[in-house]
């Protein structure tokens, strides 16, 4: 709110607010000039400022703007779905659980579906949660920070068929959101949909040409990911060279492979695919000896097998109850976030990289927490 002095009040100084319809404070500050003002506050301020008045609301609803702040602000929070009635989606601001982890943080809270609907969290793109119904195979979009959810999508399918894996991600030379799911009934035959939302129905595309390792396949640079092995998924262990990343080109809805990177020890079922930094990252188990260590690979430029960088091996012995550690997030500061499965129940970990040392943040919630994921802030909604 801009706020001026009257000549009459030199000397108590008391400030005069302007109402925002008034003529004096547009002829102080010119629509450009507010624009950017807002683009450097909080999401929740900007909410608050729709209500002002309708040029504010016209300028903050326009979706230009939501691109513009999205590419200013990078505020980024962990977000889960807890197993309630009805689901809830719960987010935590990334920088306490880094800086302050053994102090309490009060969390956001939307719930985002019907009251007898279960759904997951399949991906996170420009502040928008994919969320996906496994029992009644539809989708949904929907962005906790400005408390807005799209309408469902149509079923993907009839009938009760095994969904074999799926993801989200954003198409950005169509400016679209897809998704797309693999659904394989009791004679292994497969069916690949993809979803486009807006859009009235599914398509059927090429099927899904081998069996992933992990079901969510991760989303960077317009493609989906996942690690599959060209021996089957039964396989205990495998070489680098049975290893590959199989990519989904979310513009054209073709697949391709992506080299692994190149090492001495065997990958096994637990080698896993993460984004950080936008970028991909291998992350396996390396054990050698009586060390059992978890190592993780950067590809710096997506495509690029020579661009395969070792960034750092992390003693497992620090955690010794999960079965699945997921790198979620490295901070500038050299620590990292670990998503674990303890006790069927997914809790978050930071890990000093430097000290060695093991935190888990206070996270005050109820319910079986389940699909960490990290998403940025932002306007965004279709």
């Amino acid at each position: 709110m801009h706020l001026r002095y009257r000549q009459s009040d030199t000397v108590s100084k008391q400030p005069v607010f302007l109402s925002p319809t008034n003529d004096n404070l547009f002829s102080l500050l010119s629509e450009e000039l507010i624009g950017e003002i807002f683009l450097k506050l909080p999401i929740k301020s900007i909410v608050q400022l729709k209500c002002v008045c309708k040029s504010w609301e016209t300028l903050i609803s326009d979706p230009q703007f939501a691109k513009t702040h999205l590419r200013v602000k990078n505020h980024q929070r962990l977000a889960f779905s807890v197993k309630t009635k009805p689901y809830q989606i719960v987010s935590y601001p990334l920088n306490p659980l880094f800086n302050t982890p053994s102090t309490p943080v009060t969390p956001d809270c939307f719930s985002s579906t019907e009251k007898n609907n279960t759904f997951c969290i399949i991906g996170s793109c420009n502040g928008l949660l994919c969320l996906f119904d496994i029992d009644k195979r539809c989708a949904r979009l929907c962005n906790p920070s400005i408390k807005w959810k799209s309408k469902k999508s149509p079923k993907a399918v009839l009938g009760k068929l095994k969904v074999e894996c799926y993801g989200f991600g954003y198409d950005q030379v169509n400016d679209k959101y897809k998704v797309l799911i693999v659904l394989q009934n009791n004679k292994r035959k497969k069916l690949t949909k993809v979803y486009t939302f807006g859009e009235d129905s599914w398509k059927t595309i090429q099927n899904f040409p081998s069996s992933p390792t992990r079901l969510l396949g991760k989303f960077v640079s317009g493609t989906l990911n996942w690690v599959v092995d060209k021996r089957g998924a039964s396989s205990s262990s495998s070489s680098s060279n049975q290893m590959t990343i199989l990519s989904f080109n979310l513009e054209k809805e073709t697949f391709g492979e992506l080299l692994m990177p190149q090492n001495d020890v065997p990958y096994g079922n637990k080698t896993t695919l993460y984004v950080l930094g936008n970028c991909l990252c291998v992350c396996y188990d390396a054990i050698v000896g009586k060390n059992n260590n978890w190592s993780v690979w950067m590809m710096k430029e997506y495509g690029v097998a020579e661009s395969w960088t070792k960034l750092k091996i992390l003693p497992r012995n620090y955690i010794s109850q999960p079965t699945i550690v997921d790198p979620m997030f490295f901070s500038e500061r050299g620590t990292v976030l670990l998503g674990t499965t303890n006790s069927s129940c997914l809790v978050p970990y930071v890990y000093n990289l430097y000290q060695c040392g093991l935190d888990c943040p206070f996270l005050s919630r109820e319910g079986i927490v389940l699909d960490l994921h990290i998403y940025r802030e932002s306007m965004i909604s279709l």
